[in-house]
């Protein structure tokens, strides 16, 4: 599937380029529908109780374009990396920042104010979720 595709080649990116000290290895998958209530919600990261960390895409993910799929892989991304440093506090913008300044493609927001490296705005709408 085209999203695993393009998000084993930005933890690959990652491991090389970006960590000296560490490795990022992520859990992904699909996840149900009910996990995903609003029609903008399609990928989520968090930490698992052993310390893993998992990105959960949307079923709706599958019918994404690739520039939308990899805007929020990179955006997620950020949130494990972030997490990996034990920085659990952290904002959806800073999540933007940090995608930004590993893969030096800015985060922008469509018109449905979904994470993509096409058209859109920056930084995030402010009406978003912090």
């Amino acid at each position: 599937m085209r999203i695993f595709e393009l998000l084993t080649d930005d933890v690959e990116t990652i491991n090389r380029d970006w960590l000296e000290d560490n490795r990022l290895v992520l859990i992904s998958y699909i996840g149900e529908q009910q996990e995903f209530p609003m029609r903008r919600d399609f990928a989520y990261t968090h930490q698992n109780d052993d310390g893993s960390l998992s990105i959960v895409f949307s079923p709706q993910i599958k019918e994404a374009s690739e520039e939308r799929m990899v805007g929020l892989i990179r955006h997620e991304l950020a949130h494990a990396l972030f997490l990996l440093e034990g920085e659990e506090d952290h904002s959806e913008q800073d999540a933007d920042d940090l995608a930004e300044e590993v893969f030096g493609t800015p985060i922008r927001y469509d018109r449905m104010n979904v994470q993509t490296i096409g058209s859109g705005v920056t930084p995030r709408p402010k009406h978003l979720p912090k």
